[in-house]
């Protein structure tokens, strides 16, 4: 992790007890984007403005704008989505291509909104750096941040069939050591949820 965000000192600064940073890890089909909406109404209903920023918001717009992808969750939707986030753009550009990127679009909007409460939920944390490096950032900044392991008897189908997809580093665990709280995603996600919001 060799980021340097000297340059943008002064508008951290700015930011300083305005911004929550909220990250969220899972396997595929455990409910990561459902688990990020609940959170979003409930940080909503709490006077926050909220902003859900994946980390592979980026990468996804540009298959969209050049390459005519469709944001689809089948077989091919998932192997491009592989090919091109990781074994393009982290192993030939730079592992840290997709964080860099997000932290830019995160300190640019956060600081736009003039509001002194300020949710960024970041729903699909990955890769170890990816957390390590967003936490580093989130906790140097002076945000509270909150890392989520979210667990699921649900395991994507199209994944779970296909071995090439399962067994791809984008589908690799990060150890539940690194993060700040454990959700089941089950019957009571939302009830879980708001206990994390009202620690």
């Amino acid at each position: 992790m060799n980021h340097d965000f000297s340059s943008c000192r002064e508008l951290r600064d700015d930011l300083r007890d305005r911004v929550e940073l909220f990250l969220i890890h899972a396997k595929a089909g455990n409910g990561k984007t459902y688990t990020a909406r609940l959170l979003q109404k409930e940080l909503e209903a709490k006077g926050y403005r909220v902003f859900e920023m994946p980390l592979a918001r980026h990468m996804k717009n540009l298959l969209k704008d050049f390459f005519g992808y469709e944001d689809s969750k089948d077989y091919d939707g998932r192997k491009l989505l592989q090919n091109f986030g990781t074994n393009h753009i982290r192993n030939k550009f730079h592992v840290d291509f997709h964080i860099d990127t997000l932290i830019n679009d995160m300190l640019i909007v956060s600081s736009y909104v003039r509001s002194d409460k300020i949710a960024i939920i970041v729903p699909d944390v990955r890769f170890e750096n990816e957390l390590l490096s967003l936490l580093w950032f989130g906790y140097s900044s002076d945000w509270e941040t909150k890392s989520i392991y979210l667990i699921s008897d649900y395991y994507d189908e199209i994944v779970a069939d296909n071995e090439d997809l399962k067994k791809h580093p984008s589908e690799g665990e990060i150890s539940v050591d690194f993060f700040s709280h454990v959700i089941y995603n089950g019957d009571n996600v939302k009830e879980q949820l708001e206990g994390l919001l009202d620690e």
